[in-house]
C-alpha cells in the first residue's frame, strides 16, 4: 500500500512539476481566425547548399458540426537555382484545392 501512495505522489509532483509555467500547451480554435505558415527546405547535394524551397500556406479556422478545424490553402511554392524561375512548382501549388485538418 506504501508503494502506490508513494508512486501516486510522485506523479502528482511529476505532473505540478511539468505544468510548472502554467501554460497548458492547448491549442484554442476560434472560428473564423486566420493565419499563415511559412516553410523552407534546403537540399543539399554532395554536402553543398543546391536550392532552397519556400512554401506558404494560408489557414483559417472553421466549424463543421460543431468541431473545429483548419482549412488549409496553398497559396505559393518557389525555389532558388531553378532554371524556369519556379513557375511550373508556382502553378502546382495553387492548383492545389483547399483541403480541411
Amino acid at each position: 500500500m506504501k508503494r502506490i501512495l508513494v508512486a501516486v505522489v510522485v506523479l502528482c509532483v511529476a505532473t505540478a512539476y511539468a505544468n510548472a509555467d502554467g501554460y497548458t500547451y492547448q491549442r484554442m480554435y476560434r472560428p473564423g481566425e486566420r493565419y499563415a505558415y511559412r516553410l523552407t527546405t534546403d537540399t543539399f547535394t554532395n554536402g553543398k547548399l543546391s536550392s532552397e524551397s519556400i512554401a506558404e500556406a494560408r489557414l483559417q479556422v472553421v466549424s463543421k458540426d460543431g468541431a473545429p478545424f483548419d482549412r488549409v490553402a496553398f497559396v505559393s511554392l518557389k525555389e532558388t537555382n531553378d532554371p524556369t524561375g519556379g513557375e511550373f512548382r508556382q502553378l502546382n501549388a495553387l492548383r492545389v484545392m483547399p483541403f480541411d485538418i
